[in-house]
């Protein structure tokens, strides 16, 4: 003769494999769609097409500025601690996209990373926007300068050519070329660019519909 135990909850002990059994597999239900729901939430956090601003020396794919001495664009992909890693010359062929593709897909990217952000105006006498500071806790912040949106968000206030200070990844200063007192922040651009963890660039940067160039730079060659 069996004897059955009544254990707590009024579970009885010989009841045990059905009714843990039950419940295993529901845990198991609900854990299989929280790993899933992590998982997904990872990947979708991960940006792989991306155009980091970049010093050219160092990167082992960049392509330089038209116009630039040192400032070049460098394809890689965010990593799951939140930084970024530069794609090799063989992954970036075998992707098969080439420059155009690999830029349409990054410019992408960037207007996503851009929509997280938002910009510090400053505004002269007149109300006129004199100037913005783009600032990010992302190393993707530089690169949204490569976002279609990102001119059209400026052009509108500033016109047609932006004139783009960029010392590190974390941050970008945008000034109206024809009244913009850029120039002033020359000591400024490079103090930053030495002391940065992740420095970008010491040189002055346009951008217009023609895409983004080289004006100048603040350091004497």
């Amino acid at each position: 003769m069996m004897h059955t135990i009544t254990g707590t909850k009024g579970v009885r002990f010989s009841d045990f494999p059905r009714v843990w059994g039950q419940r295993w597999r529901g845990w198991c239900a609900v854990g299989s769609v929280l790993v899933w729901l992590a998982g997904s939430a990872g990947v979708m956090a991960m940006e792989e097409f991306c155009l980091l601003i970049e010093p050219k020396d160092g990167p082992p794919v960049s392509k330089l500025l038209k116009g630039a001495k040192n400032t070049a664009l460098v394809p890689g992909r965010e990593t799951r601690l939140g930084g970024v890693r530069y794609y090799t010359a063989a992954e970036f062929e075998a992707m098969g996209l080439g420059w155009p593709g690999f830029t349409r897909k990054a410019e992408a990217t960037a207007t996503r990373v851009l929509a997280t952000l938002t910009p510090e105006l400053t505004k002269d006498a007149k109300g006129y926007v004199s100037s913005a500071v783009v600032r990010g806790k992302s190393h993707l912040t530089a690169g949204v300068v490569l976002s279609p949106r990102f001119y059209e968000l400026f052009r509108t206030s500033m016109g047609d050519d932006l004139v783009l200070l960029i010392p590190d990844r974390f941050t970008v200063y945008v000034f109206p070329r024809p009244m913009g007192d850029y120039k002033a922040l020359g000591p400024k651009i490079l103090e930053a660019y030495a002391e940065a963890t992740y420095p970008v660039s010491y040189e002055v940067l346009l951008l217009n519909k023609d895409g983004l160039s080289a004006l100048g730079s603040f350091r004497t060659e």
